[in-house]
């Protein structure tokens, strides 16, 4: 091992120990520690000055993260364990052992001793008092006639009073006291004695007590150690306890001096400034406080925002949806109707020359412009059902709300349907070919025109007044022909007897095609399904016409439509309740959450329609009735889906 580790060794354990050894120099060397120390091979010393080594500056260093040397894998597990037990040591048995091995370095090095020495000066006042230095023998007997000496450090230097006496440090030994009072008197000054750096009054009245024999038992004749006998001790400490005593006196009685003056004015100030400092410190800690809890609150709010600006980015994501779905059923609706009105266009021309070869008469009636009658037909209940339906619709059309065209236009359709299931089931009880045929190519026509019809009745809802009312009095024509056809089939093929479950003389009542209509068979599931489709189809144009309204019509003609909206959605819950029963258990439990919610929110919507009639068309009364409509088709569509 080099020497150059054990002087680096022995330099940090001069420093950490100067004041344990100037202080316990006397009182260390135990023979038993130093005779195991020296039969301890280089190796083993070594070992056990490296491990001191670094518990010395892992305690210098104070490193709450360190508490114990920490684990080194070229070490043994057992001098691991040895390292990390130097960390349970008290800090005065740490210093002990350290000094033991600091005096066998000493012992084996004295070569770095005095480089040491001669670098930084000794640390002891003669080579004698060096603890070790003697191999295993301990501190060498002091003399009987030599001054008792201290192992403490003397002073830098001691103020003085005014007449010139120097004032002991607090703290200072009684040797710094007696060499102070011994040259105030002329006398010879004895050797100076060290005072301790650190040690206040007690080390003062201690010290002599320190100096007494251990035993306890000695005479006023028996000599002490350094050949003082106890007289002599207890004559000096009288004498330096009344130096003292006259010291402080002398101390508490003077004026202060124009330096301490200055010294407390510039404490004073400091602690002025150090109060200012204080509440500034204060009122800017009051007011971090406060930032960060605007700003915690701030944060709170941005979150909060963020979650509402995301909903609402996914409402206009879904909206956006929806209304391409609607824009492409738009677009499909408008070429259909391109398409029929084509068809109609063409068939015109051959309707115009089968109209001037058919044999028909003029009503006097409010429709006998629209409808033709034979004397077979005028007592026929299905056609006098579909022609006030008809009659209805045109009225509708004429008036000046578009949107009463889609009420009417319901009616037409339960009529025909009526016609329609009649003639399906006389097509499974015919047994004539032809008769089959004939039956089955006439209920086609009545329902391609029927569809025509409510393409255009669509159309004109929408188009505010701004087509043709002759387009649907053709179309009501077309569809009055081709009923009129499929009932004298029906009636050849042997139809009579269906005319029993045919309406009864309360069609000529205002509300008798209502009452006609609910008191019909309840629908099947299929039949329900496809009744709430159109509906739901008739709600949406009444909400677009609704919203279109809202725009550039009058609060009579927005409410006029809510009302509509309000008969559609009635018709669709009374039909649905009716039906229930054939439903499954879960559907007929969602479907009865659905309509309870579907009535609430068109009670809703109608309630801001009357508002509106009140508020004379306020901004956000329409924006409410806009939301209301929302849900109401969104309900619709919801239980629509259930029979998906």
């Amino acid at each position: 091992m080099s020497d150059d580790v054990y002087s680096t060794h022995y330099d940090v354990m001069r420093r950490y120990l100067t004041t344990f050894l100037q202080e316990q120099g006397s009182m260390l060397g135990r023979n038993n520690a130093k005779e195991k120390l020296g039969r301890l091979s280089e190796r083993q010393f070594y070992d056990l000055s490296t491990d001191v080594f670094d518990e010395i500056n892992r305690r210098r260093e104070n490193d709450r993260n360190v508490p114990f040397l920490p684990v080194r894998n070229e070490f043994t597990p057992k001098r691991n364990q040895a390292r990390q037990k130097l960390a349970t040591l008290q800090e005065f048995r740490f210093k002990e052992l350290a000094s033991e091995v600091f005096f066998e370095l000493e012992r084996r090095f004295p070569r770095i001793v005095q480089e040491n020495d001669a670098r930084y000066g000794p640390l002891y006042t003669d080579s004698s008092s060096r603890p070790g230095v003697n191999g295993f023998q301990g501190p060498r007997a002091v003399s009987p006639n030599r001054p008792l000496p201290n192992p403490f450090q003397p002073p830098a230097r001691m103020p003085t009073t005014a007449s010139g006496r120097q004032i002991p440090q607090r703290g200072a030994s009684r040797g710094a006291i007696d060499t102070a009072g011994r040259a105030r008197r002329g006398g010879s000054p004895p050797p100076p004695m060290p005072m301790p750096t650190t040690r206040g009054m007690e080390t003062l009245q201690r010290q002599p007590t320190e100096l007494m024999p251990r035993n306890g038992t000695s005479t006023r004749g028996t000599t002490g150690r350094g050949g003082v006998t106890n007289e002599e001790f207890e004559r000096m400490k009288a004498r330096y306890e009344a130096e003292i005593e006259t010291l402080r006196k002398q101390l508490s009685g003077q004026a202060p001096s124009p330096e301490i003056k200055k010294l407390n004015a510039e404490l004073a100030m400091s602690k002025m400034a150090k109060r200012d400092i204080k509440q500034k410190y204060d009122v800017l800690l009051t007011d971090y406080e406060t930032i960060q809890e605007e700003l915690k609150a701030q944060e709170q709010a941005a979150e909060a925002l963020r979650k509402d600006v995301n909903s609402l980015l996914e409402d206009v994501q879904t909206l956006s949806q929806k209304n391409q779905r609607l824009k492409e059923d738009k677009e499909r609706d408008a070429e259909t109707i391109r398409q029929l009105r084509e068809e109609v266009e063409r068939l015109g021309g051959e309707a115009g020359s089968v109209t001037a070869s058919t044999p028909r008469t003029r009503n006097d009636s409010a429709k006998g412009d629209l409808f033709f009658s034979a004397e077979d037909d005028g007592e026929d209940p299905r056609i006098l059902a579909y022609q006030d339906a008809a009659e209805r619709l045109v009225i509708a059309a004429r008036g000046s709300t578009p949107t009463n065209v889609l009420i009417a236009m319901k009616s037409v359709i339960i009529s025909i349907k009526g016609i329609t299931e009649d003639a399906e089931r006389l097509e499974a009880r015919v047994e004539s070919t032809d008769d089959f045929t004939d039956l089955e190519t006439a209920r086609e026509q009545v329902s391609d025109a029927l569809a025509n019809l409510v393409a255009i009745a669509k159309e004109h809802a929408t188009s505010y007044n701004k087509n043709d009312i002759g387009v649907l009095e053709d179309g009501v024509q077309r569809v009055d022909e081709d009923v009129r056809n499929l009932v004298a089939i029906m009636k050849r093929a042997g139809g009579d007897a269906l005319l029993e479950g045919g309406p009864d003389d309360d069609r000529d009542d205002t509300n008798g095609l209502e009452k006609r209509r609910r008191g019909s068979r309840v629908l099947e599931v299929v039949e329900l399904k496809i009744f709430i489709e159109d509906e739901t189809d008739a709600i949406v144009s009444l909400i677009q016409t609704l919203v279109s309204s809202l725009k550039t019509g009058t609060p009579e003609s927005s409410n006029s439509t809510i009302q509509s909206i309000k008969s559609s959605v009635d018709d669709i819950i009374f039909e649905t309740g009716r039906t229930r029963p054939m439903l499954d258990s879960d559907t007929r439990s969602q479907s009865d959450v659905i309509l309870e919610v579907l009535q609430e929110a068109v009670d809703n919507l109608v309630e801001t329609g009357e508002e509106l009639l009140r508020s004379e068309g306020n901004r956000t009364v329409k924006q409410k009735i806009g939301t209301c409509s929302y849900e109401v088709a969104k309900h619709v569509k919801s239980l629509l889906g259930l029979f998906e």
